[in-house]
């Protein structure tokens, strides 16, 4: 009996496994098959299970940038950089580029980075330990640097003029590539100095930029910077925790006339503002004849903002629009205990803690009357010009896939309503605390099963709330 039972599961182990690598797993690109169109990867690879049927699975720097060498009818790179989970480290930050130079890629149409380092220096990294073996430094240290590439590398690269070998990954991406045909750029947690520097004066051909927390060059050359591109058709920033919307002067002034979609407005627990005041609002109206979509951050502090609403209205060229609006009150913002000190009371306990405290959450709340009520303020005030409005309140980040932390109370807490000629209905709610726990358990186990990254929300990082000025 006990035989038969192991034969039985032996088999559905087989089966199961076969049929999972079967059907989960696309194959590994290399340039003996097909070139791809677009190239989508996350390092290091985690979610071969989230790979769409028919693609390639690019699990290395050096799989791609083959590629990219290789592949001249490559138009979309989407490349995600991460640490995940407590093990999960990328082979490096960049795409490894020949320092010596002659490295050719695809002139790109649509470009998305995340947490990609264009600073990095490959020869600095190179280099021969410091100091005498044994007496200076380790005699491993030497060995570690004989036995490994970096030697080869360092011999190969010492003979280079300075002017190359002082090169960054920014100077070396903007050799290789024509950046002049980039229509659509989308940068993650981006130091922007080294881009802007190296490869923004190249970007002419650029129609629709998004960014999310680009940071490191002062306000004044970031400003300057959004003068120097080209007119734009779509421009976002997303950026958890603004502290103000200086930079809406030289958007409107450089991009206005062509803009048709702006977006500025934040998406994680540190609330979507600042806040457009109804000026700023009505001069979006003046200075964007063409805008047909417009997505802020609107203020409610205990009753709906009726001003702010009809000022959106009253721009008759718009179409739809988003608003973001707080969803903890700043009692509920400013609850959040660190968990060091309840140690693991903070999880179980954490629905009895907040969850039941209404004072907590900011108000009014967002249901369906309330809900319903706006939009019909807002569609008689636009003349039924407004075809849709959404309503966003709360965290909308991906969920946190990094090493292990201790998580908010409020994170993934959330709710959306979409209203149109139909109606309004309810498109997105998370307001059960302990569903997100459960959510974030989820995603852990899969993590350690090797199966997922980031599949739960892919549309945005996680907001590590670096308060970042516009």
């Amino acid at each position: 009996m006990m035989h038969y039972a192991l034969v039985t599961v032996l088999a559905l182990v087989h089966l199961g496994f076969g049929s999972y690598k079967d059907h989960r797993e696309p194959p590994i690109w290399t340039p003996a098959i097909d070139c791809p169109a677009s190239i989508n990867a996350t390092l290091p690879r985690r979610n071969i299970n989230k790979t769409p049927a028919g693609d390639y699975a690019f699990p290395k720097s050096t799989t791609i940038h083959n590629a990219l060498t290789t592949c001249p009818n490559i138009e979309s790179l989407n490349l995600r950089i991460a640490t995940l989970g407590c093990t999960g480290h990328p082979d490096r930050w960049s795409l490894p580029f020949n320092l010596s130079g002659g490295d050719n890629y695809p002139p790109l149409k649509y470009l998305s980075l995340e947490r990609y380092h264009f600073y990095t220096r490959d020869f600095e990294g190179v280099r021969p330990p410091k100091g005498i073996p044994g007496w200076d430094t380790y005699w491993s240290d030497w060995v570690n640097w004989i036995f490994s590439d970096r030697a080869r590398q360092w011999l190969e690269w010492r003979e280079l003029p300075e002017t190359q070998s002082n090169k960054t990954n920014a100077e070396l991406w903007a050799d290789a590539m024509d950046w002049s045909k980039l229509i659509s750029l989308e940068l993650h947690d981006i130091d922007s100095e080294p881009f802007v520097t190296h490869i923004g004066p190249f970007l002419t051909g650029l129609k629709e930029l998004t960014l999310h927390r680009f940071y490191s060059m002062d306000e004044n050359s970031t400003h300057q910077w959004f003068r120097t591109l080209p007119p734009l058709r779509n421009f976002a920033w997303f950026n958890g925790r603004c502290k103000s919307l200086n930079a809406l002067d030289p958007i409107l002034e450089r991009h206005g006339e062509t803009l048709e979609s702006l977006s500025i407005h934040g998406r994680g627990m540190s609330g979507p503002g600042p806040y457009l005041s109804i000026p700023e609002i009505e001069r979006i109206g003046k200075m964007a004849p063409n805008l047909k979509h417009l997505a802020i951050a609107v203020d409610r502090n205990g009753t709906w903002p009726y001003d702010t609403l009809d000022a959106i209205a009253n721009n008759s060229q718009l179409e739809t629009a988003d608003l973001w609006m707080q969803y903890v009150s700043e009692k509920g913002y400013n609850a959040d205990k660190s968990p060091w000190e309840d140690g693991y009371e903070y999880i179980e306990d954490i629905q009895y803690r907040y969850q039941e405290n209404s004072t907590l959450y900011q108000k009014p709340l967002l249901d369906r009357p309330g809900i319903e009520e706006l939009w019909k303020s807002m569609k008689a005030r636009s003349n039924n010009g407004l075809k849709k409005v959404s309503f966003y309140a709360g965290d909308f980040t991906r969920s946190w896939d990094g090493p292990l932390y201790f998580r908010r109370w409020m994170e993934q807490l959330r709710v959306g309503w979409a209203c149109d000629a139909d109606g309004c209905e309810e498109v997105d709610r998370r307001d059960d605390i302990l569903h997100g726990q459960s959510e974030l358990d989820d995603a852990w186990d899969a993590q350690w099963e090797g199966h997922s990254d980031d599949a739960i929300l892919e549309d945005e990082p996680y907001d590590d709330e670096y308060p970042i000025e516009l």
